[in-house]
């Protein structure tokens, strides 16, 4: 991706999701005030592989799991977009953290079974956001996605990410306006690209479910600055 392409992405997405003019209380305050939400809402991405012919199973498990979450920890629902690939899926979900959790720990278990979902990775676990869709929802990416510039592969894994992020976050926003509409041209480049999804899938950076739950549920001992004496010990005899 060029890097005015990756501007203009940017640009285009600042409207929606660019909250840096705003602090985290101003936008806490905000959520708070607002009568239809019970919960500091919260949003998820995460990219993982898939079986062929397996877009039918995930979309009904998906479904049927999020209904029964909804109704049976009276949580708050869950809303976002399902971006169905050939061999790899992107799924954007907004709820609350005990929301969130609870399908973390789900992917979790799924590593133990036959389910079609493999080499899940996080890519972003954003804080304090405003939904941007109505509902959960599903597409199938059936445009073709194939990676020309392979020079696009050798970038950091940083790189693709905050990308694949600007390209997701751009799709929300032109979703989010129900007068605008995709044509083919237009859908090549709103989706991420299949292959960097691929790469990301395969990377050893970013973290798994599994890990992810690991690193922030667990104690972390921390060495503080009081408790470091100084000068150091030293022998005062030999």
């Amino acid at each position: 991706m060029s890097a005015s392409v990756s501007s203009s992405l940017t640009g285009n997405v600042k409207p929606c999701f660019n909250s840096c003019k705003k602090t985290l209380l101003t936008e806490v305050e905000t959520q708070l005030t607002t009568t239809d939400k019970k919960r500091l809402i919260h949003r998820l991405v995460y990219a993982a592989m898939t079986t062929q012919n397996s877009e039918v199973a995930i979309t009904e498990y998906y479904r049927i799991y999020l209904s029964t979450l909804w109704k049976n920890t009276q949580a708050d629902a869950v809303t976002g977009i399902l971006l169905l690939y050939p061999n790899c899926i992107i799924h954007l979900i907004e709820s609350s953290s005990e929301v969130l959790h609870m399908i973390l720990k789900d992917l979790v278990d799924m590593e133990s079974t036959d389910f079609p979902l493999k080499e899940v990775r996080i890519l972003v676990l954003s804080h304090c956001v405003l939904r941007t869709f109505p509902s959960w929802c599903h597409h199938s990416v059936k445009v073709s996605l194939s990676l020309q510039d392979s020079t696009l592969l050798q970038q950091p894994v940083e790189t693709l990410v905050t990308e694949s992020l600007a390209t997701i976050y751009k799709l929300c926003a032109s979703l989010k306006d129900k007068k605008s509409k995709l044509g083919p041209e237009a859908q090549q480049q709103a989706f991420p690209l299949q292959d960097a999804v691929t790469t990301l899938c395969q990377s050893p950076v970013l973290c798994s479910p599994c890990k992810y739950l690991q690193t922030y549920t667990q104690p972390t001992n921390i060495l503080m600055d009081s408790e470091t004496v100084w000068p150091t010990q030293r022998r005062l005899y030999w």
